[in-house]
């Protein structure tokens, strides 16, 4: 947090860190779906659905 700060009292986060913050939780999505595709296909199924939604939400979000 000290980065975002800037030697505010607070934390100061602009857009762009927001934007970098969705950036980030898609390719963390993204990564979870790519490396499930290695086990059993119930657990596949079941991550790949838990996540579609919340990475339509975030791409949607970036518009």
């Amino acid at each position: 947090m000290e980065g975002y700060s800037q030697g505010a009292d607070r934390p100061v986060i602009t857009e762009h860190d927001r934007v970098r913050m969705k950036l980030y939780r898609i390719y963390m999505d993204l990564n979870l779906v790519i490396e499930t595709y290695r086990f059993e296909e119930a657990y596949r199924n079941y991550t790949v659905e838990t996540r579609k939604d919340e990475l339509i939400k975030l791409l949607e979000s970036l518009d």
